[in-house]
C-alpha cells in the first residue's frame, strides 16, 4: 500500500485553512487529514497507520502537545515508516525537542519557514 497520507494538527483554524489548502497545492499527490487538538490527533495515530507517510503538528495544542505526541510515537516500531515534523512558533529546536525526550525527532520547523523545506523533506523537487 503507498504511503500517500499527510496528517496534519493545528489549532488555530485560520492557520490551519491556510498551511492545509497550501498542501493541498504543493502537494496533491498525498491525502491530507486534519485535526484541531492534540488528542484527536493521537486517537487516530491509535488507528490504521498504512497509508500514513508524514505528521505534521503544531507543539502548542489544546489536550495533547504536539512534541508529547511525536516523543510517545518515536520509540514504537509501528512508527517508523512515517516521518514526523514538529511545527511552532517558538524558539524550540531540535536538540531541544531531542533532550526532551522526543529522541530521533524527524524535522522542527518554525512556523514561518517555507513549504519548499517540507517539500524537499518529503523528496520532492520544487
Amino acid at each position: 500500500m503507498e504511503r500517500n497520507l499527510i496528517l496534519y494538527a493545528e489549532h488555530s483554524s485560520k492557520i490551519r485553512k491556510s498551511f492545509s489548502s497550501c498542501l493541498k497545492e504543493l502537494f496533491p499527490e498525498y491525502e491530507l487529514e486534519l485535526f484541531s487538538d492534540g488528542n484527536s490527533l493521537k486517537s487516530r495515530l491509535m488507528g490504521e497507520l498504512e497509508k500514513i507517510s508524514l505528521v505534521i503538528t503544531d507543539d502548542s495544542m489544546p489536550g495533547e502537545w504536539g512534541l508529547k505526541i511525536v516523543k510517545d510515537c518515536l520509540p514504537d516500531e509501528k512508527y517508523k515508516p512515517i516521518k514526523f515534523i514538529l511545527l511552532s512558533t517558538s524558539a524550540l529546536s531540535v536538540e531541544e525537542a531531542n533532550k526532551n525526550g522526543a529522541l530521533g525527532i524527524s524535522k522542527f520547523y518554525n512556523r514561518k519557514k517555507t513549504f519548499g523545506m517540507i517539500g524537499d523533506y518529503l523528496n520532492r523537487k520544487k
